[in-house]
């Protein structure tokens, strides 16, 4: 073996894309460094660079190839991405990568069949999916939604599906449970770009429209880099005592932990609050949300309340929703015992470990 054991990570993240992709990627980066695994990034461009720079920690420093290609266009990167890797893995330009211990983890809508069949030929390859688009021809799938139709994915040769394999970060891992009551802090997220303005309908609908059932509680914003209205919600947090705003945030887990309800977009999101057993409320901004925040619902543990590309019917609902959420103690409280249940986030350390007989690596679960 020429190289060392490695895992490569192929994602993207910009207006259009989000965060979600980026965050998970480092969740499975961040284990990986600590069983001793190097980890090194493939992005296309530099504002995914940059969006990625921006969520390291302190003292985190990850390897980072910008490919300078198009994220829209995969099908076109394949030379100048298997250059890159074996520039990476410090390999000679003839080495054969699927003889070495170093996988390509994909995490991106963007991947065509004539894309994952061509890099199966000349690496082994992982991909992250949550769409279920085509059959992906891939050494592992990792699909970590609530209910996989496994026979869906004939052409993997491993597969590792279900909630047990969200790769979370370590401050969600292991937390113990705590039922608080009564509501007075609630938490609002909407993703990394909130395109269909949720954050600035809901505080209108709670402060503006003076809605005296919902004034009476705090409310914690979390604020992303790219939400389109920020300057409008960082007016409205100056005016009103009951908005709280929160970015950059280190500790998610101790910031949703405050917290007595939680609102937010289908997504990983979800089962972060799920591993802290945080009540919570779901919505969708995109079709490819829906069947999450449904899984989640049949299962008992987060109320979903529609789609907020109707926002005639959304805000309503939403509002009812949260409503009833705050008055039903013992309805929240069994809700958030069967989200707790549902994730325990050692994700992250089981598809490492799953990665792990490639890299002659004894990696305890």
């Amino acid at each position: 073996m020429g190289s060392n054991p490695m895992i490569l990570f192929r994602v993207d993240g910009n207006a259009e894309i989000a965060t979600g992709h980026l965050m998970r990627c480092l969740s499975i980066a961040r284990t990986a460094i600590q069983e001793k695994v190097a980890v090194h990034f493939l992005v296309s461009d530099e504002d995914s660079a940059a969006l990625l720079n921006s969520f390291l920690l302190e003292g985190e420093d990850f390897p980072l190839t910008i490919l300078h290609t198009d994220y829209q266009k995969l099908d076109s990167e394949i030379p100048v991405l298997l250059e890159a890797i074996r520039k990476a893995a410090g390999l000679l330009p003839e080495t054969y990568l699927r003889r070495e211990p170093i996988i390509l983890l994909l995490d991106t809508y963007q991947v065509t069949h004539y894309y994952l069949n061509t890099l199966e030929n000349s690496i082994r390859t992982a991909y992250l999916d949550d769409l279920m688009a085509f059959d992906y021809p891939v050494d592992y799938l990792i699909n970590y939604d609530l209910n996989v139709n496994t026979a869906f994915y004939r052409k993997a040769a491993h597969l590792l599906c279900g909630p047990e394999y969200t790769p979370l970060r370590r401050q969600f891992q292991n937390v113990s449970y705590t039922f608080k009551d009564p509501v007075e802090n609630i938490f609002l997220s909407t993703g990394g770009t909130d395109n269909c303005h949720v954050t600035l309908q809901l505080l209108k609908a709670v402060f503006v429209e003076n809605n005296r059932n919902f004034t009476q509680y705090q409310y914690h914003i979390l604020l992303g880099s790219m939400n389109p209205d920020r300057a409008e919600i960082l007016a409205m947090a100056k005016q009103y005592s009951g908005i709280i705003l929160h970015e950059n945030v280190n500790d998610m887990a101790a910031l949703m932990s405050s917290c007595d309800l939680a609102v937010s977009a289908a997504g990983t999101t979800l089962f972060e609050l799920c591993a802290l057993g945080v009540p919570a409320i779901s919505y969708i901004f995109a079709d490819n949300q829906l069947p999450s925040a449904k899984a989640f619902m049949d299962a008992g543990a987060i109320p979903y309340a529609g789609d907020a590309r109707k926002p005639d019917l959304f805000y309503p609902q939403l509002l009812a929703c949260v409503s009833e959420m705050i008055s039903n103690t013992e309805f929240r409280k069994i809700h958030a015992q069967k989200e707790h249940l549902l994730i325990d986030g050692q994700g992250a350390r089981r598809i490492v470990n799953a990665f792990s007989f490639l890299f002659h690596n004894d990696i305890s679960e």
